[in-house]
């Protein structure tokens, strides 16, 4: 999807969302004001944080999901982001009663306690399959809230006082993912969006983790007002990040490799209005040395659809000389396929002196011929490769103490960045 399809389909959003209006279950149809932007809107993307830990992305009023029943997307049109909802009678949802049953909880435990003697077997539960079936049937209807029936596992447990305080949140929280029905719509950003790739698709994004995304966006002087040079082959998930990090001061250079416009998926699920996607100026790699217009006169038989069609193509050509012609960038980011040491060979002369470039690849390896090129050559100082390391820890539970996940990535990539001089 080219630059300008993306920018036409954000406007006809905001024309869908001028005339959206919602059903609130009781019959009658109330409005609300689409320019909100804490509201979700139709034909936008959102991320859903289900209970599981899982995380659903979705096109407003386009697709269903559900673990106990379809929810209809639509029907959250006009709701508020961040807030949990709870599905009820198979396809109705409504704002949750309440949050985590660990917060509204006070665990306490022996302090000799310890789970040596624990055994885990079915005659440690009380209630038989047949039962726990029957408080599902009557949590889906609404009679009874997902908090309740956690509340009848645990007080039917012959086991869960002999636990330790982090045991008994673990159970908890093992329990609420298997019987909540609540849900979290996530506002779209590029960390929700990077940690979703990252679970899901990591080859769609090169494997870049989010700490890695925030340390390229820091070296690269992403920054409002900047004028900034990106290679991306990650699905346009760095350029996302610096429009939302430029917050629409500024302009982007996007080299490529196609004969028309770069690949944009990623960039429309983030949902940016057109004022700031107009931020990008694509360019081609065959086009660096030799964007040239089309200086003939216009020819007076031409009809007027084929005059502004020229017309069009001569303001992108012009754009493009505006912005490429003075090799004045902010910065350099480059997280490609290709080779690095010809991408930085190619696009150095691009960048203004003293400013950064920076290189991301998911393996050191080909970052190391760079690093060499980037220290003999005379046009870069201060040349470095750094890898960042993340570790995610599991929530403490009072005086228990902190433990770490076990499954958890090797790593998050390489960065390889450097000072441009003049010389």
């Amino acid at each position: 999807m080219e630059v300008d399809e993306v920018a036409d389909a954000s406007q006809e959003q905001h024309a869908m969302n001028e005339s959206s209006k919602q059903d609130n279950g009781s019959g009658s149809v109330r409005a609300f004001d689409s320019s909100n932007p804490d509201l979700i809107q139709s034909g936008h993307w959102v991320m859903f944080k289900l209970p599981s830990g899982n995380l659903k992305l979705a096109l407003i009023g386009k697709e269903t999901f559900g673990k106990f029943g379809s929810v209809v997307t639509a029907d959250l049109l006009g709701l508020p982001y961040e807030v949990q909802y709870e599905i009820f009678s198979k396809n109705r949802v409504r704002r949750a009663v309440a949050g985590s049953l660990l917060d509204m909880m006070e665990i306490t435990a022996d302090e000799n306690a310890n789970n040596r003697e624990l055994i885990d077997t079915r005659d440690a539960q009380k209630l038989s399959h047949v039962d726990i079936e029957q408080l599902k049937k009557e949590s889906l209807k609404g009679e009874m809230s997902s908090q309740s029936v956690i509340k009848s596992l645990i007080s039917n447990s012959a086991t869960f006082e002999s636990k330790t305080e982090f045991s008994k949140a673990k159970y908890i929280k093992k329990k609420e993912k298997k019987f909540s029905k609540g849900f979290v719509p996530l506002r779209m950003s590029a960390r929700v969006l990077c940690e979703y790739y990252a679970m899901y698709k990591p080859f769609k994004t090169r494997e870049m983790r989010v700490d890695t995304l925030s340390q390229l966006l820091s070296y690269g002087n992403v920054r409002a007002g900047s004028k900034l040079l990106v290679v991306d082959d990650c699905g346009g998930l760095v350029v996302g990040a610096m429009l939302e990090r430029m917050g629409g001061f500024g302009t982007i250079g996007w080299v490529h490799e196609h004969t028309s416009s770069p690949s944009l998926d990623l960039i429309q699920q983030l949902n940016f209005p057109r004022e700031q996607l107009d931020m990008i100026v694509p360019m081609a790699w065959g086009e660096l040395d030799s964007f040239e217009g089309d200086e003939e006169m216009w020819d007076q038989e031409l009809d007027e659809e084929r005059i502004r069609r020229r017309q069009k193509r001569g303001d992108k050509i012009q754009r493009k000389r505006e912005v490429f012609a003075p090799r004045d960038f902010d910065g350099l980011i480059c997280a490609s396929r290709f080779d690095p040491s010809t991408v930085l060979d190619a696009l150095y002369p691009f960048l203004a002196g003293g400013r950064p470039a920076v290189v991301y690849h998911a393996y050191r390896e080909p970052l190391l011929t760079s690093f060499m090129y980037m220290r003999k050559s005379p046009h870069f100082v201060n040349a470095s490769i750094t890898e960042s390391w993340l570790r995610e820890y599991q929530v403490p539970v009072y005086d228990s103490g902190t433990h770490p996940h076990m499954m958890t990535s090797g790593s998050g990539g390489f960065l390889l960045s450097g000072i441009r001089v003049l010389g």
